[in-house]
């Protein structure tokens, strides 16, 4: 058996998997998601086991060092999901390897080389004490309209059946989408679920935090670019715990280590602000589709004035 690995510095002509024998000791300890201290050329290099493989692709195999994290860091769904996101937008792996990993982890990377150098061990931790939200009484749901439980009832059964369906929530402002949202969440946390809600950054108020916190309690984790560093390792490992199953976030939010996915939202959808403007260049309600078919979960697309794709599809019924 042989560890397939992608190096964490890449160009060109390194942004491919290479094969490394295991070492008898790790054995069945080498899990996807690893991240390794490798042989590459002279030097040694920090990388990340994304697979297996039988054979090797050459003849000449180097041992893994060892292992330099204490858990995989991200799963083989993840691996799937980045690899799909390389070649769909035309992006080096590790590029969007990185979006499904830790925050922080590229510069504990450098740091950890600089200990190999001088033969000392890495002492690094990650806060997870405090959660940014503070717990409210958990208030009880509105009792819905008619419409609001006609979708309601759609999305529930969408969830039940673990079918990957695309929904589009169309009303105008003050409709009542939000609710639509909660009541939705609501059944897939019943259901032992996750779910993700994205909303532009401009949305992500303090006011829609506190309406989610008042409703759902200390389930939700928030994930934005304006957070600290510390916050950002802080909600990700409540996620990564199970503690928090609600993520509520902007745009990279989509890329939160959920537990059983259930459901993801995306408020405003035809905002241009789910579109990433650096490689890879990855629109946040296609990544939602291909999570949403990797774990049999349901998407909902809210808007009062939906994208001109989004209307077309839901007029031909590819989006109920």
């Amino acid at each position: 058996m042989f560890a397939e690995v992608i190096l964490s510095k890449v160009s060109r002509g390194t942004d491919k998997i290479f094969h490394y024998s295991i070492p008898e000791e790790l054995g069945e300890k080498l899990k996807v998601g690893h991240q390794i201290l490798i042989p590459f050329g002279k030097r040694k290099e920090i990388g990340y086991v994304v697979g297996f493989v039988e054979k090797a692709d050459v003849k000449k195999v180097k041992d893994v060092l060892r292992v330099t994290s204490e858990q995989p860091i991200f799963t083989e769904k993840q691996v799937e999901l980045a690899r799909w996101m390389a070649d769909y937008y035309n992006s080096f792996f590790l590029t969007a390897l990185r979006l499904v990993m830790p925050p922080g982890t590229g510069r504990l990377e450098s740091r950890k080389l600089k200990v190999v150098s001088s033969e000392k061990k890495a002492k690094h931790q990650l806060s997870t004490n405090n959660s940014l939200l503070t717990t409210y009484p958990v208030q009880t749901p509105l009792p819905p309209t008619s419409e609001q439980k006609n979708a309601l009832d759609a999305i529930a059964e969408a969830i039940d059946t673990n079918k990957p369906e695309k929904f589009l929530l169309y009303g105008i402002t003050g409709s009542g989408k939000t609710e639509v949202y909660m009541q939705a969440i609501a059944h897939v946390l019943d259901k032992g679920k996750s779910a993700i809600v994205l909303v532009p950054e401009i949305s992500l108020t303090p006011q829609l935090i506190q309406r989610f916190s008042n409703r759902f309690g200390d389930h939700i984790a928030v994930l934005h670019s304006h957070l600290t560093q510390k916050q950002r390792v802080e909600e990700w490992e409540r996620v990564v715990s199970g503690e928090a199953r609600i993520i509520l976030g902007a745009r990279s939010a989509i890329f939160a280590p959920v537990k059983e996915l259930g459901l993801i939202v995306v408020d405003e959808e035809f905002e241009t602000a789910y579109k990433q403007d650096k490689s890879p260049r990855y629109h946040a309600r296609e990544v939602a589709f291909y999570l949403a078919g990797q774990h049999r979960a349901a998407v909902i697309l809210g808007s009062a004035t939906p994208s001109i794709e989004t209307y077309y599809h839901a007029q031909n019924g590819e989006y109920k």
